[in-house]
């Protein structure tokens, strides 16, 4: 399972979560006009699933137009928009989430993922690291070891990455990030070694397999 999966899952686990706690589906909401919300939002939760993001994206701003702070909605919404790319309107959208229940580990990170998309690393940092404060993993402190990176603060990127590595035993992301630092500042030598590390502990690692022979050579 990569990074991208694993975050998929845990988003997957919380709207999951959301979608079942029918309290929460309720909150705010009148009996007149739960039966047509609870419709709306059954077949928003499906198109997701099915990975229909634009389905999901209509349907979600249907139901927005009858009850516009509907959580359970507003979350689909935003990671839907993350989906098809739209970030500058996700981030609007996880901002909302996030006053609503500023404690969900998966909203800091996918906003952080948003910043990250379009540039403003200095932000994706702050989520980030707000994130970690609720749930350490190595998926966040990957992608924080990115945005140090794209800042040019080496030290902390190598910081985090090396605590991802330390953190992480299922994916070999954090041991192949680390060699493409040390590649991209023409550290070959040292990238090499990195990649053999990641195959000693990945044995099908086949992007680490394929860089040995490049590196090797080069």
């Amino acid at each position: 399972m990569d990074f991208e999966d694993e975050i998929n899952k845990v988003v997957e686990d919380y709207l999951k979560n959301i979608s079942e706690d029918q309290a929460l589906l309720r909150k705010g909401l009148t009996e007149k006009n739960w039966h047509k919300i609870e419709s709306l939002f059954d077949e928003a939760v499906k198109k997701y699933q099915q990975a229909l993001y634009d389905g999901c994206i209509e349907t979600c701003e249907q139901l927005l137009t009858i009850e516009p702070e509907h959580f359970s909605t507003l979350c689909y919404l935003g990671v839907s928009l993350y989906h098809k790319t739209n970030y500058p309107l996700a981030i609007d959208v996880l901002t909302k989430c996030i006053k609503e229940d500023p404690e969900a580990c998966f909203l800091w990170q996918f906003r952080g993922d948003c910043f990250r998309r379009i540039g403003e690393y200095s932000k994706s940092i702050q989520d980030y690291e707000k994130a970690l404060q609720l749930e350490e993993n190595g998926s966040t402190l990957d992608c924080l070891a990115m945005s140090e990176y794209h800042l040019g603060n080496l030290n902390n990127a190598y910081m985090y990455i090396d605590k991802a590595i330390s953190s992480e035993n299922h994916s070999d992301i954090p041991m192949l990030r680390k060699a493409q630092f040390l590649e991209a500042e023409g550290k070959i030598k040292e990238a090499l070694l990195q990649y053999e590390k990641t195959v000693e502990k990945f044995p099908l690692s086949e992007y680490s397999k394929n860089k040995i022979i490049e590196l090797t050579y080069k």
